[in-house]
Parts: structure tokens; sequence; C-alpha cells
């Protein structure tokens, strides 16, 4: 019997969540997100290499991050997720295996057998899916984006700009793959 993982991206969720957090095995939150996260849930968090080092390892303070490297990121955020460090209310925190780079990630898709490939380095967040499909989780994705918008606004992030690191419509097809071959459930 495989495990279920529930992979929370940032977007804004319209819905209440609270029951549906209880139908998985684990809850793994990508980056900042702590939407619905409840002190005595010990969630995993998969996080980028950046919030890996200076928020996790470094343990650089909120207000030192939002006067510099996370200007544009809510300080609510940034306090929410260092105070689930400081108080030890996670699980598990994973940094990104890959970081610049596609190469192992399209492997992964390789072994799947996806036509398609990332053309530039994927996000924190499909790197996520890929780690625990790897692992044989039944996966489940909500706060993903599942079309082309023109903005990449997240719940902790209002001005958030498109990045130029990452290629929206590669992802898209992906994960839209990923889902019609029944890999991946979207809620």
């Amino acid at each position: 019997m495989s495990n279920s993982v529930l992979i929370m991206g940032g977007k804004p969720i319209n819905i209440d969540i609270t029951n549906i957090l209880n139908n998985y095995d684990h809850i793994c939150r990508i980056n900042l997100n702590t939407k619905n996260k409840l002190p005595e849930n010990k969630d995993i968090f998969y996080v980028n290499n950046h919030v890996y080092i200076k928020m996790y390892k470094n343990k650089i303070e909120p207000e030192i991050l939002k006067s510099n490297d996370y200007y544009y990121v809510n300080l609510k955020a940034l306090k929410d997720f260092n105070n689930i460090i400081k108080n030890n209310e996670y699980c598990e925190v994973i940094e990104q295996y890959e970081s610049g780079s596609n190469i192992i990630s399209n492997n992964i898709l390789e072994e799947l057998n996806c036509p398609y490939k990332f053309t530039k380095a994927p996000r924190c967040g499909y790197q996520a899916i890929l780690y625990f499909l790897k692992k044989n989780y039944k996966v489940t994705i909500i706060g993903f984006s599942t079309e082309n918008k023109q903005n990449e606004i997240t719940y902790y992030n209002n001005n958030k700009k498109k990045s130029i690191w990452h290629d929206i419509n590669s992802e898209l097809k992906i994960l839209n793959w990923l889902y019609e071959e029944e890999k991946i459930t979207i809620i």
C-alpha cells in the first residue's frame, strides 16, 4: 500500500480545505505555504534552495529577509514559516533536488514515459510532484496553476513577476499529462 500525499502549492485556494487535509497520510507544503497549517500537524515542507539555506539552515530573521532578498514576500508569511521552524512544527524540510537545471527532472519524466520535458528549470512544486511519484506515493495536488495566466500571484506574494528561469508552458504540458495519465490527482 502506498502512502498518500497532498502537495499544496502557493496559489490561492477558494474552498475550505480543513476536512480535505485529514484524508492524506502526508501534507507537503511548497516553500512558504502555511495556509490551514495547525501547530500539531507535522507537515513536510518542500522548499527551494534559497528558503532552505536562508530560513531553515541559517535561520535568518524574517525582518532581515523582508528588508533584503524577500522584499516582495508578505512579512506575515515569513514570520509564520519562521515560527514553524523555531517551534519544530514540521515533520521534515526537504530541499529541492535541482536548482537552475532540468536534467534530473527530465530523467524522471523519461522514466515515467512522459512525452514532454522541462525546457527550463522546473519550479519547486513540480520537483515535489516528481520526488513523491519516484517514491511511489499516491500524489494529489492543490494550489497549482492549471492554465497559463499572466500573473503568478501566490497567497503570500501579490507582486510576483513572471520568472525568466521557468517555462510555464512546458510545466503545464507536463502537469496535464501527469493528470491525464492518472499519475496525479488535482483538487
